[in-house]
């Protein structure tokens, strides 16, 4: 059943005062909000409220517009609060960043959705024009806001207007009166000399600026959304095809270069040390080469399956069952380069131990396997553009959600300690990196035997306690679980961390020995 909206619902009628104040009122309040949420505040459950609101101001509108949503925009909405919630849950930049990026990308295709196409039929195409959707609002903005001046919203309402005629008709009086009251007498003119002094600092400024700018991008957002006509569906124009027999040449050459490589791979990556010291090399030195070549080899080869899927001439609207199966063999082997890429990144871990972006590295390889198994399906099921890009943003939303999960900061310091405990091999100037998402794992340090790596730790625990204390964290829009759980930890310490407050730091020698 088609559940879009139909083009007698959504063609734009002209606006009523009522609608337009509610645009322009909900439009100024997000900007107030804005400003009072992150203007100088740590981002937390800040993001997730003003995500919301965001999303409750177009309900709103929309019922004002006679605009629906659609029942399709509710599996963008769903997941959209999830990742914004995650903000304020990992403290992790790199999380934080991508959770902010995504929730701003799902804004955007639920703005787009709204005016009409359904994300289920977008191509490759269409997500990239929606990144730049934003561009859209510029003259969309303007456009509002001059249509609300020429509605002259206030004189239209009779009352408001006689209210706004009566304030302007009093001010003169009110002028002429308040200077004889204040000449007449010191103190009533020292409260009317306080009540109007007006003091514009540059903070000020910005932060009326911030809120100026936040509202113009919400009305120019939502002007986008509500003024817009739905999305005409335009054919594909014909495309060149590619003939059969170049497609399999092609395929037929590259996999050929693929399988000598994985043959390689099976006797000396997964072959053992031994075979790796016969040639020369350490295990560890092996491993730590190529890595980022063969991501960037599957990522190839996969656009390269992707192209000539999309150009190879069909019959019937079918693929020859021979690019099938050579695309199929090809993505095969580029699964097989992505296992070398992930032993290769596990050799290097247990040699030289976990990061952050390392931990990321495992992950990326992850999710782009899935993807490569997606597209593998598509090809074998004989699945649309359409259908394939669905189906890899939806796995885009569960992957982001189970790294948020996985909680890659704290998964990375329990790693490293665990390696401590059994190797003796420790980097204290690392912690220092990762977020306070770590934190009740680094605490097991201020119980280590070794006086280095007690201190180090102890004087960084007491840093980030104290961190923690400043105003900057402790306003309400700055709540996060991840600062509130490390600063419980933090202070049922904070006996041992007091210790650590004016103790010499260990030397850059002493914490050499340490590391891998």
């Amino acid at each position: 059943m088609d559940t879009s909206p139909s083009k007698a619902e959504t063609t734009p009628t002209t606006t009523t005062p009522r609608q337009m104040l509610a645009l322009l009122g909900i439009s100024l309040v997000l900007g107030l909000v804005f400003d009072q949420l992150f203007y100088l505040r740590i981002p937390g459950i800040s993001w997730f409220i003003f995500v919301t609101l965001v999303i409750a101001g177009l309900v709103v509108l929309a019922r004002l517009w006679r605009r629906p949503l659609g029942v399709q925009s509710l599996w963008l909405i769903a997941p959209l609060l999830i990742i914004a919630a995650m903000v304020g849950v990992r403290a992790s930049a790199e999380l934080a960043f991508l959770n902010i990026v995504v929730s701003l990308f799902l804004l955007l295709l639920i703005a787009v959705q709204v005016t009409g196409k359904r994300v289920e039929q977008f191509l490759l195409v269409d997500y990239v024009k929606t990144v730049f959707t934003p561009l859209s609002f510029v003259p969309k903005f303007f456009a509002v806001l001059l249509e609300a001046f020429s509605m002259r919203l206030v004189v239209k309402h009779p009352r408001t207007g006689a209210i706004v005629k009566g304030i302007i008709m009093a001010l003169p009086a009110l002028i002429i009166f308040g200077a004889l009251f204040a000449s007449a007498d010191l103190v009533f003119k020292k409260y009317l000399s306080d009540a109007f002094s007006i003091h514009v600092s540059p903070e000020v400024l910005f932060q009326t600026g911030l809120v100026l700018f936040i509202g113009a991008v919400m009305l120019g957002a939502y002007g986008f959304i509500l003024k817009n006509r739905p999305a005409a569906t335009h054919s594909q124009p014909p495309t060149k095809k590619i003939g059969v027999t170049e497609i399999q040449v092609m395929l037929g050459l590259i996999n050929a270069l693929f399988i000598v490589f994985v043959l390689v791979q099976l006797r000396y990556l997964f072959g053992g040390e031994d075979i790796i010291r016969a040639q020369g090399f350490t295990y560890a030195d092996y491993a730590r080469r190529g890595f980022f070549e063969l991501i960037a080899v599957a990522v190839v080869a996969f656009l390269i399956v992707w192209a000539a899927e999309q150009s190879i001439a069909r019959n019937e609207g079918r693929l020859p069952k021979s690019f099938s199966w050579l695309s199929l063999l090809l993505n095969a082997q580029v699964l097989v380069v992505m296992v070398s890429a992930f032993q290769r990144m596990n050799l290097y871990e247990q040699a030289y131990g976990f990061t952050v972006l390392r931990w990321f590295a495992h992950a990326l390889i992850i999710g782009l396997s899935v993807l490569v198994l997606i597209f593998m399906y598509k090809i074998f099921r004989h699945r649309s553009e359409a259908t394939f890009l669905r189906l890899a943003l939806a796995w885009g939303i569960i992957f982001l959600v189970g790294i948020n999960i996985a909680n890659p900061d704290r998964f990375v310091a329990h790693q490293n300690w665990d390696r401590f405990e059994k190797t003796g091999k420790f980097d204290p100037m690392y912690v220092r990196q990762l977020s306070v998402d770590a934190t009740p794992v680094i605490i097991k340090a201020l119980d280590a035997k070794n006086v280095v790596v007690r201190s180090s730790v102890g004087q960084y625990l007491y840093e980030q306690s104290a961190m923690l204390k400043q105003d900057a964290y402790r306003h309400w829009p700055s709540y996060h679980f991840s600062r509130q759980a490390a600063a419980k930890v933090l202070d049922q310490h904070s006996a041992v961390l007091n210790i650590y407050k004016n103790i010499q730091p260990p030397s850059v020698d002493e914490l050499r020995e340490l590391m891998p």
